[in-house]
């Protein structure tokens, strides 16, 4: 789309001089048209307006390049609607898509394959140009817990446990990576182990939608088990993901292959396939202290009464930089558990943490 300037074929040099101040009325009324009609404009929930440009938008900010006072950050709650050409990257999206309206909470949004996106204004995490965008849209953070404990005396009892996660995110593509390593004795009971490192692959192909993988490996003694891989795939929503709350669910498959102590256990191997639905919730209450649960539920796909549910559920107060004191509450329920194993799992812990 463009627009053209009116072309005069009379000779301007020759021209009276009312006849070239014409001339000149119309071209620049031709260009004020113009540059008012692909202007960006915003509007505040007060009346008031600010020409510019969107520069990019976050969880609680529109950053907009004003045409007179530089860059602005106004809260998303100030903002009632906004007029741009500029091209934007959306999460999901391959085209470059264009702000349409913002019509009862809802961001509209039009893109060059054709296709309409409304999103929840006060849910849109990260919008930028979609010029260079690949070298803006990308996050990192990682989290770190040490929790430990020993008695000597009338009761010997020793429990460790390191627990790290690091996530990160590129444009369309998250990735989660989780180790956790516990060493824990009882009564001068041997030392027993349990190690596991995980990943995950989300990727959004629509703003809120993505498709998801992920492997697991592990082994614990204290459930007789010698090594468990997982493999799972499917669908997720993420309802909302901003640095205070999030939310998002999962519905696929997973297949598990495990092998267990054959010293205990008769049959010592086992191979599940199950579908599965996960929730993940955080939120974060005034001062930084941050609430998370996470679960998972598996129902067999050969045996209507093989079915598991693992769930976590966690605090973390502030006490330093980037240092917290943790607690969590780890639940684990097998309906059908290895021999020699019982069917419930549950672990209350206190540790601290460190953040980056």
């Amino acid at each position: 789309m463009g627009f053209t300037i009116p072309r005069y074929t009379s000779n301007y040099k020759t021209a009276s001089p009312l006849k070239k101040l014409f001339i000149r009325i119309g071209v620049l009324g031709t260009l004020l048209m113009a540059a008012n009609t692909w202007a960006g404009q915003l509007t505040l929930v007060n009346g008031d307006t600010i020409k510019g440009e969107i520069s990019s938008i976050n969880e609680t900010q529109v950053i907009w390049q004003s045409d007179l006072l530089g860059e602005l950050r106004i809260a998303k709650t100030n903002v009632k609607n906004m007029k741009s050409s500029m091209a934007l990257k959306l999460r999901g999206e391959r085209e470059p898509c264009y702000w349409a309206d913002l019509e009862d909470d809802l961001a509209q949004f039009a893109c060059d394959d054709g296709s309409l996106t409304d999103i929840p204004f006060l849910a849109i995490e990260e919008i930028v140009r979609f010029e260079g965008y690949r070298d803006t849209l990308h996050q990192y953070a990682g989290k770190l817990t040490i929790v430990g404990s020993q008695a000597t005396g009338n009761k010997q009892q020793q429990d460790w446990v390191i627990d790290t996660d690091v996530t990160m995110r590129h444009a369309d593509f998250r990735h989660e990576v989780g180790l956790k390593y516990e060493q824990e004795s009882v009564s001068l009971g041997p030392l027993l182990h349990e190690a596991e490192a995980q990943y995950s692959l989300d990727w959004f192909f629509k703003p809120q939608w993505f498709w998801f993988a992920d492997l697991s490996a592990l082994m614990d003694e204290t459930k007789n088990i010698e090594q468990k891989a997982t493999l799972g795939s499917g669908v997720g929503y993420q309802f909302w993901e901003r640095q205070r709350s999030a939310l998002s669910i999962e519905l696929g498959a997973q297949y598990a292959d495990e092998k267990f102590d054959a010293s205990i256990v008769e049959q010592d191997t086992r191979q599940t396939g199950s579908w599965r639905i996960s929730t993940n919730y955080r939120y974060q209450f005034p001062l930084s202290i941050a609430l998370y649960h996470k679960n998972k539920f598996l129902q067999s796909l050969d045996n209507g009464q093989q079915w598991e549910i693992d769930s976590e559920t966690g605090l973390r107060m502030p006490i330093g930089k980037s240092v917290s004191a943790d607690i969590k509450y780890e639940y684990d329920y097998d309906n059908l558990p290895p021999e020699g194993t019982v069917k419930e799992d549950s672990m209350l812990r206190f540790g601290l943490g460190y953040a980056w």
